[in-house]
C-alpha cells in the first residue's frame, strides 16, 4: 500500500479515536489512557509516511517498517470496531448483567494492551529508521523525475567546442551564440532556414565524416 492510501488509512483510526461513543466506553470502563496513547503515537507515526514512502525503495527495512504498520492498522481498527459493538450493546441494553460486562472487559485488555506495545515499536523503529517528518511534495521522487524528463529549461547547443564554432560560423551566427548557450525562439524559423542553405552547401563540399556526421544528426 503506498503512502497516500495509509495515510488516509491512519487518519480513519484517528476518527475513530476521536471524542464519542467509543472513547466514552473507554472511559467508563478505564482503558481510555490506552486509546489515547494509540492516537499520539498515530498522529506521530503518520507525519513520516512521506519520508518513508520516498525511502522504501532502496530501503528493505523501511519496506517491512511500512508493511508492519498496515498489518497493526487492520488489527487496530477491528479491535475499535470491537469496542464500538460493544458500546453499542451497552447503550442499548444498560440493564446487562454486570459481572458480564466485566468478563468482555477482561477479555479486551489483552487486546489493547498488545496492541499498544505494537504502536510502540512501530513508534520508536521511525527513529532508528531516520524517518522525518515532511509535509506536502515528496521532493526526492519528483526531483528524480525532472532528471529523468526530455524537457530542458532551455535549448542548448550541444558538441565538442571547435566543432560547435564551425557549425555556428557556417550558419552566420557568432561565437557568442555558443557562449550563450541557447537561440531565441523567435529566430529559429530563420535558423531552420539557414540550416537547409548551408545542407545544400556541405552537400557539395568533401567534408570531414565526422563534422557531416554531427552536422546530419
Amino acid at each position: 500500500m503506498g503512502e497516500p492510501l495509509l495515510t488516509a488509512y491512519l487518519q480513519s483510526l484517528l476518527d475513530k479515536l476521536a471524542p464519542g461513543p467509543l472513547m466514552n466506553f473507554s472511559i467508563q470502563e478505564g482503558f481510555d489512557s490506552e486509546l489515547r496513547k494509540w492516537r499520539s503515537m498515530l498522529r506521530k507515526i503518520k507525519l513520516v509516511l512521506v519520508d518513508a514512502e520516498e525511502k522504501q525503495m532502496n530501503d528493505i527495512e523501511v519496506k517491512r517498517w511500512m508493511d508492519d504498520l498496515l498489518l497493526l492498522a487492520y488489527d487496530a481498527d477491528d479491535a475499535l470496531d470491537d469496542f464500538d459493538y460493544e458500546a453499542l450493546q451497552q447503550q442499548n441494553n444498560s440493564s446487562s448483567d454486570p459481572a458480564t460486562r466485566s468478563r468482555q472487559l477482561l477479555n479486551m485488555l489483552p487486546l489493547i494492551k498488545m496492541i499498544t506495545a505494537r504502536f510502540q515499536d512501530i513508534e520508536e523503529q521511525k527513529s532508528d529508521l531516520g524517518l522525518e517528518a515532511k509535509c506536502g511534495v515528496r521532493s526526492s521522487i519528483i526531483n528524480k523525475r525532472l532528471e529523468t524528463t526530455s524537457l530542458l529549461d532551455s535549448p542548448e547547443v550541444v558538441g565538442r567546442e571547435q566543432d560547435v564554432i564551425a557549425i555556428l560560423k557556417l550558419m552566420g551566427l557568432s561565437e557568442t551564440t555558443e557562449a550563450e548557450g541557447h537561440v531565441n525562439p523567435m529566430v529559429k524559423s530563420s535558423i531552420q532556414e539557414k540550416l537547409e542553405e548551408k545542407m545544400e552547401e556541405l552537400n557539395s563540399l568533401h567534408f570531414v565524416p565526422e563534422y557531416r556526421s554531427i552536422w546530419e544528426n
